[in-house]
C-alpha cells in the first residue's frame, strides 16, 4: 500500500505550506520537488518559529488525513477534552487488538517524530508502517492521542510544538 501524495486541490491542508508529501512518504517542495530542508534564521526568530509551527502542523494534519482516509480510523471524542483515533467496532471484534499509546509531549497521534517525517519520510517518522501491519493481519486499531496539554513539566505547547523544540538535524 503506497502512501498517498498531499494534494492540495482535494485536500486543503494548510495550502500555503510550500511542502507536500510525495507518494513514497517524502515531504518534498512543492514546485521544485527537493526533500525539506529547515531554515534556520537567527536574524528572525519568529520566522524560524512561525516555519517550525507550520511544518509540525502540516505533519500531523497529513498523518490524521492519512489515519483517516487510509486506514479508515475514526475519531472518538473523549470527555476530557480529547480523542483516540480507532477502527469501527474495534472494541466489539472477536480478534486482535492492536494499540498504540503515545506517550507524554506534544508529538501528535500517529507521528514518532516530527524531526524524522521532516527529514527521511513518513515510514521512519510516523506510526503508518506498524498500521499498515495491522490492516494486513486484520487487527482493530486504537490509536491513543496524547493530552498535550497536560505536560508534565508545567509547560505548555503551541499549535503541537513545544517553544525549545527544533526539527533541525
Amino acid at each position: 500500500m503506497m502512501l498517498e501524495c498531499s494534494d492540495s486541490s482535494r485536500n486543503p491542508i494548510q495550502s500555503d505550506f510550500p511542502y507536500s508529501f510525495s507518494e513514497d512518504g517524502q515531504l518534498r517542495h512543492k514546485v521544485t520537488c527537493e526533500p525539506y530542508r529547515f531554515t534556520f534564521r537567527l536574524d528572525d526568530v519568529r520566522g524560524t518559529e512561525r516555519e517550525h509551527h507550520s511544518l509540525c502542523h502540516y505533519i500531523t494534519q497529513h498523518v490524521y488525513d492519512l489515519l483517516e482516509r487510509n486506514f479508515h480510523l475514526i475519531r472518538v471524542h473523549l470527555e476530557e477534552d480529547g480523542f483516540v483515533f480507532m477502527s469501527p467496532g474495534a472494541l466489539y471484534q472477536p480478534g486482535s487488538l492492536l494499540v498504540l499509546i503515545q506517550d507524554w509531549g506534544t508529538v501528535r497521534s500517529g507521528v514518532w517524530s516530527w524531526k524524522l517525517s521532516a527529514h527521511e519520510g513518513l515510514e521512519r517518522g510516523s506510526q503508518i508502517p506498524y498500521l499498515r501491519w495491522a490492516a494486513l493481519e486484520s487487527c482493530a486499531i486504537w490509536r491513543n492521542v496524547a493530552l498535550y496539554h497536560l505536560l508534565t513539566d508545567g509547560s505548555s505547547a503551541v499549535n503541537g510544538c513545544r517553544q525549545n523544540e527544533s526539527p533541525n538535524r
